[in-house]
């Protein structure tokens, strides 16, 4: 049987021999697994991020100071008067004023398009089932209870969060294994070993909705 692991950009499922991701291209080299003793057939994927979301607000930083800087030398030059004579090339304030207004618009235009791309990405990881459930399971791992309990700990423990919290705490080490995804179902199993020796195990699907998981369904024999 060819082993597969989950594309951290969309989802996807990879055959281990290909190199690229079937449906977006990001190159499988670039795809560790997120968890530490995840089983070959699943990975946890980062939060998906394209290098335009990642870099904007840094580049987008510099270029604003290297402009400001480029403007006050502009103004400064431009308010001066020739002496002597001098056929001095000034830049005329009217003209500072329209580099500046298209600037701004430029500007405007780029943190839209930032902003929408930021909101799309968002919004299809959290309708992503299996994004959801490794998030989950990687809160788990990472012990970040807040964010595993709402992701789903709420609806999977009917305790208060304290219980939850604490039970979490136990969890020394997670192995997962997602087998399929069906709609907003997914199969999988895991095995989560306490920091007490015992081993807290489950085999059956859960069941994703509005970006949290809402039920655990066990599997039956």
């Amino acid at each position: 049987m060819t082993e597969t692991a989950t594309c951290q950009n969309c989802g996807a499922s990879i055959d281990r021999a290909d190199n690229f991701c079937p449906e977006c291209g990001l190159r499988a080299a670039h795809q560790p697994d997120a968890i530490s003793g995840i089983s070959a057939s699943t990975s946890t994927p980062r939060e998906g991020k394209s290098l335009f979301i990642q870099g904007f607000p840094w580049i987008f930083g510099i270029v604003q100071v290297i402009f400001l800087g480029w403007l006050l030398l502009s103004k400064n030059y431009a308010d001066k008067s020739c002496s002597y004579g001098e056929d001095c090339a000034r830049m005329s304030s009217g003209a500072l004023f329209i580099i500046v207004a298209l600037w701004v618009i430029v500007d405007a235009i780029l943190v839209a398009v930032y902003l929408h791309r930021k909101k799309a990405r968002s919004s299809a990881n959290t309708a992503n089932p299996r994004w959801i459930v490794n998030r989950y399971f990687s809160a788990i791992k990472a012990h970040d209870h807040t964010r595993a309990w709402q992701l789903g700990g709420k609806n999977l423990m009917g305790d208060s969060y304290d219980s939850y919290a604490d039970a979490l705490s136990k969890v020394s080490d997670l192995t997962v294994t997602i087998y399929s995804i069906d709609g907003d179902e997914v199969t999988l199993r895991y095995d989560a070993r306490l920091t007490d020796g015992a081993h807290q195990k489950f085999a059956g699907t859960y069941v994703v909705r509005d970006g949290a998981i809402v039920e655990a369904r066990p599997a039956t024999e």
